[in-house]
Formats: structure tokens, sequence, C-alpha cells
């Protein structure tokens, strides 16, 4: 059988597997490059999850037009093309999910590589089958590739509209923004930045240190209070400056502002002492934007005469 040259002919050539190809490719760069949410994003993105896949491995499943009724009608291939891809997508998941990890970057992946695949295969076995036999849309309503009429056309039309909703809320749910988990982390050190040598026992005016330390991932800017002193203290004191050591009593908390930017942390050696003996609950707290919060870390230390 004679092969043809290439020149551009919707009927030589498989241009629409050609600008499938390529519309995944634009999507696949496209949601790559948009941030989350971003609605042209999701618009690109809908149809290489629900339709390019698909329709690729219908065109290397069904390579040929209808002439002679041995293939299927334009409106079978779009709804075919839709459940394939939703049945590709799902496989492609689960497939993910067990080896390298199933996230967005990889689904878009799975299915670019996927569609790839099939168009090669579609783009092959059109290319050994006679110009005449080979199909390609613009036949459609033609003799080669009929409309469908009457009630076939209503039934067809319909399950293509109701695939496609689910489609859609399928593909907002893969790409939909996700709530970020909001957070602060709060925690003290020993001097040696272990947890290993809290400073437990001591002997009075010994000056003893702790690294106290925050970090924010409240995914926005945020002003904390950290209160810092012996149980039951009610007075309060506010201090900026850390770098002399703090008589710890049990009248007065020590407060410190800190304003710290989305995913930036905090930390700091906190130097303190005791004038009088005894047994101190030494607890830091933290206040979030103004508002009295779970955040507190303590250390039970006993203060021994000198």
């Amino acid at each position: 059988m004679e092969t043809d040259s290439f020149t551009f002919a919707p009927k030589k050539h498989p241009f629409d597997i050609i600008v499938v190809i390529l519309l995944g490719l634009v999507a696949a760069a496209t949601a790559i490059v948009l941030p989350d949410g971003n609605a042209f994003r999701v618009v690109m993105s809908i149809p290489l999850l629900m339709l390019y896949p698909g329709y690729a491995m219908v065109s290397a499943l069904w390579p040929r037009n209808n002439l002679d009724g041995n293939s299927i009608d334009i409106l079978a291939r779009v709804a075919m093309s839709i459940g394939l891809s939703i049945v590709l997508m799902s496989l492609t998941g689960l497939l993910l999910s067990f080896t390298v990890g199933l996230n967005t970057n990889n689904v878009l992946a799975g299915n670019i590589i996927l569609l790839l695949i099939w168009s090669g295969i579609a783009i092959f076995r059109r290319s050994i089958l006679p110009v005449e036999k080979r199909f390609s849309p613009i036949t459609f309503g033609s003799a080669e590739n009929p409309a469908p009429k009457g009630m076939e056309t209503v039934i067809m039309a319909l399950a293509v509209a109701g695939i496609v909703i689910c489609s859609g809320f399928v593909s907002y749910a893969v790409f939909r923004p996700t709530a970020e988990n909001t957070y602060t982390e709060f925690y003290i050190l020993d001097a040696n930045r272990t947890t290993k040598d809290y400073p437990l026992n001591m002997t009075v005016n010994e000056t003893a240190s702790v690294i106290v330390a925050v970090q924010n991932h409240e995914s926005d800017e945020t002003n904390y209070v950290m209160l810092s002193g012996a149980e039951n203290a009610t007075g309060r004191t506010y201090i900026n400056d850390w770098s002399n050591p703090l008589e710890l009593t049990n009248t007065t908390v020590y407060a410190t502002n800190i304003t710290l930017s989305a995913h930036s942390g905090f930390d700091d050696e906190f130097l303190f002492y005791f004038t009088e003996p005894g047994l101190y609950k030494v607890s830091w707290q933290l206040q979030i934007d103004g508002a009295v919060t779970e955040y507190e870390v303590h250390l039970w230390i006993t203060v021994n005469p000198a």
C-alpha cells in the first residue's frame, strides 16, 4: 500500500491528535506556572484530565471513520473519550499513590505520558489505513461520519452533558486550593540547643539560660506576646532586650512583643536567676494577636541556698 507524503490535509494527517497534544502540553504548563485557585488554570486543566487522554485512546482503538459502519460516531467518541479519561486518571492516581506519591504535578505528568503514548499509537494506526478510511472530525455529518438523528441524538447529548458536569466536579476537587494547616511551633531548648540538659537545679544568684523558639506557620504575619516568669506572678513588665539576666520572682512576669511574617521564626537565649530558694514552676506562654492561647511550656526548677 502506498503511503502519502506530508502536506497539511486533515484527511491525510491526524491534525486533531496533534492539536490535542499541543493543548495538553499548554494545559500542563499552565497548571504548573499559575497559582492554586486561578480560574484559567482550572479551565485549562479540566480537558487534560477529562478529555485528552481518553480522546487519544479512542483514536487509537477506532482509527477509521464510520463509512462502513465498523467504527463509532462522533458523539460516541466524545462520550467514550470523557469516560475513558476518568478511568485512566483513576488508574494513574492509584499507581502514583503506591509509587512516587499522589500530587498535582505527578497527576499532570501521568496524564501527559498517557496522552503521548495513546496519541503515538493512534497516529500509527491511522497512518496504515487508506486515506479515505481515516477518521477526521471535519467529516462529522457526512456520509463517512453520519450525524445521529432523533432520540439517539438526545440521549447521547444528555449522556455527554452528564459526564462533562461530573468531570467538572472531579477536576475542581483535584485542583481546588487546599486549606493550609495553620499552627505555631513553640518550644524551649537547653543552652546547647538540645533537650537533655535543662537547668532544673540551681543555686541562689546563679545565672541559667534556655533557648526559647517560636515558628510561625499561621500563613500570615502574626503578632505574638510571650510571657515569661514564675507561676502565679501577676505584675507584667514589657522588655525587648534579653541580653541581660532577668530576676525571676513570684511577683513579675516579663512580656515580649514578637512579630513574625508567615513561615518565619524567632529564637533567642533567655537568661535568668533567682534570689530566693524554693521550688519554682517557670513558664513561657504565648498570646496570639492579643488572644490567650494554650501554647505554654514550663520547667520545674529547684533553687538551693547559696
